[in-house]
């Protein structure tokens, strides 16, 4: 039996379950480590903030910004295994870590991400990421470097970007101007 489905699903989907408890998003070892780079997280930066200034005022209140597609399985234990898309989606989850604070105000919870390789490890350090431990795994490293590529790239523009990005990231219209995954 097939159980194969495709959607399109806002990234304010991907935050928390039908009752309101953060997702958990597992990455099994056979998945590669984390290995974006900083071109790859500022070409991200760049692609939804570009979405962002189109769609300001524009006559196509339907449009959204789409990531490329992130395959996954869910578990019975409500785990959500993911099949690919980790680059991206730890990429998502880097960016709402930086932009938590904002996220708090508005009463928004991450979604969670676990792995077997390193488990509690990675777990523990992606809810407050900590520059200063990034030479202990190769993933903390790259892990680093992409939250450092997050914290320059907001450095360099105005406070309020922030809260429009975010905005962007989370909006729960269904109608557009915001950012999904296939």
């Amino acid at each position: 039996m097939n159980n194969s489905q495709i959607s399109i699903k806002r990234i304010g989907e991907l935050l928390t379950d039908d009752d309101g408890r953060p997702n958990c998003f597992w990455i099994p070892a056979y998945q590669r480590g984390y290995r974006w780079k900083k071109l790859q997280v500022n070409q991200l930066l760049d692609d939804i903030w570009e979405f962002v200034q189109q769609s300001k005022g524009g006559s196509n209140k339907k449009a959204f910004y789409c990531l490329q597609p992130i395959v996954v399985k869910i578990q019975e234990s409500r785990r959500i295994e993911v099949i690919d898309g980790q680059q991206r989606l730890t990429t998502i989850y880097l960016l709402l870590t930086f932009l938590k604070d904002i996220m708090n105000l508005f009463n928004k919870k991450r979604f969670e991400i676990k792995y077997e390789i390193r488990g509690d490890a990675n777990e523990l350090f992606l809810s407050e990421i900590d520059v200063g431990r990034r030479n202990e795994n190769i993933d903390f490293f790259h892990m680093c470097e992409a939250y450092e590529a997050i914290e320059t790239w907001f450095s360099e523009r105005d406070g309020m970007h922030r809260i429009t990005f975010l905005q962007a990231l989370l909006n729960d219209d269904e109608e557009g101007y915001n950012v999904k995954v296939i």
